[in-house]
C-alpha cells in the first residue's frame, strides 16, 4: 500500500528520493478496485453500472463473472486523493468479452 509522508518540510528537501520509494508528500491516495460493465445501446457499446469491490482479485473475479450476463466488463485499479478526489491515475487490470476500442484511451483523459 502507499505510504504518506506528513512532514512537509523534509518533501520539499528531498521530493525525488521520497517519489522513488512511492511516498507522497502531503496528500492521502487512496486506491479503489471497479468493475465497469458495457451494455448495448443503439446497437453502440457503452458503459453500463459501476460497482466498488474492496481488492483487486475480488474486482477479477466479480468483473469475469459479470461479463456472463452483459456484453463486456473491466476491471480497474483506481488512484485518488482521498480529500480531493483527484483522480491520480486508472489501470484496466483485465477484461472481459466486449469492451470499447477507445475505453483505454478514455481512461487517460485522451
Amino acid at each position: 500500500m502507499l505510504d504518506l509522508v506528513c512532514a512537509r518540510d523534509f518533501c520539499d528537501v528531498d521530493r525525488q528520493r521520497f517519489a522513488d520509494r512511492g511516498w507522497v508528500c502531503g496528500m492521502a491516495m487512496k486506491t479503489s478496485y471497479v468493475v465497469q460493465t458495457f451494455v448495448l445501446k443503439r446497437k453502440r457499446l457503452v458503459p453500463g453500472d459501476r460497482e466498488m469491490t474492496g481488492t483487486e482479485s475480488g474486482a477479477l473475479k466479480k468483473a469475469e463473472a459479470m461479463s456472463a450476463r452483459v456484453p463486456g466488463t473491466a476491471a480497474l485499479r483506481v488512484v485518488a486523493d482521498d480529500e480531493t478526489g483527484e483522480l491520480e491515475s486508472a489501470t484496466i487490470l483485465a477484461q472481459f468479452g466486449e469492451v470499447p476500442d477507445d475505453f483505454a484511451e478514455s481512461l487517460q483523459g485522451g
